[in-house]
């Protein structure tokens, strides 16, 4: 396979990686983002992804491995440095958890947190598709509105 058809290949997995992402499949996330990184290890934002992914899985020292690699491949990349901040932080914090006996497997505000941290909010980000569909059922029921008032009008 020719360096084109694996950089082709490679953005197809991070591609991939971003749709489960987004929808929360953080595991398969993890998967296609590996792939991507096998076949083009120097592409920073692969890292990144894959850095994301494991931290909404709470893998933070995998996650703080991936940062710090899209940051040695990049070293301007800002949003690499915050999330690695923050997964340190998160780290630290679960270290207090531990230490202070809570079960932080359970711990749903420890993934509300970062989500609120980068700005990412898995639960209201819609589709285009979603979107498509919430604009034509709008549509329909505006035409039926008018149809019903022009034939209440008659």
């Amino acid at each position: 396979m020719n360096d084109d058809e694996k950089n082709y290949q490679a953005h197809e997995h991070f591609a991939n990686g971003n749709s489960y992402h987004s929808n929360g499949r953080f595991k398969d996330a993890i998967s296609e983002y590996k792939k991507a990184i096998e076949l083009n290890p120097i592409v920073p934002v692969y890292h990144y992804g894959l850095g994301n992914s494991y931290a909404m899985t709470q893998d933070f020292n995998q996650a703080i491995n991936e940062f710090t690699e899209a940051l040695r491949l990049n070293p301007t990349y800002e949003q690499a440095k915050r999330n690695l901040d923050m997964c340190i932080q998160e780290k630290n914090a679960n270290v207090n958890y531990i230490n202070n006996g809570v079960d932080i497997n359970n711990l749903k505000q420890l993934e509300d947190s970062i989500l609120e941290r980068t700005g990412e909010n898995k639960r209201n980000q819609y589709t285009a598709k979603d979107i498509i569909k919430k604009i034509f059922s709008f549509a329909i029921l505006i035409l039926v509105a008018i149809f019903i008032l022009w034939m209440w009008s008659k």
